[in-house]
């Protein structure tokens, strides 16, 4: 199953153009980027999700402020076989 994550700052600002995809789960965030993605309350659910197989962020910093906590993330999906799609860089992690 192909999800979104997305994460704002606060909950003031617009999360809509993180999000475009119609009828596809979102996992939502509303927190710093320094706050570690598995400490991240729908990123730890993300992350314990069994039927996950592709996650679609607008950008890199989605996934945290910190490179170290960054790569850590990728490697944990990776190890459990789930792309993430960084959709401003057309990147691919698998």
């Amino acid at each position: 199953m192909k999800v979104i994550y997305a994460r704002i700052s606060t909950a003031n600002q617009n999360e809509a153009r993180q999000m475009k995809q119609e009828g596809t789960k979102v996992y939502l965030d509303v927190c710093s980027g320094k706050v570690p993605f598995a400490e991240r309350e729908e990123g730890a659910k993300l992350l314990k999700a069994k039927d996950v197989t592709d996650i679609e962020v607008l950008d890199i910093d989605r996934l945290g402020r910190n490179l170290t906590d960054m790569l850590t993330t990728i490697q944990a999906f990776t190890d459990k076989g789930v792309n993430i799609y960084i959709k401003n860089q057309g990147l691919n992690t698998l």
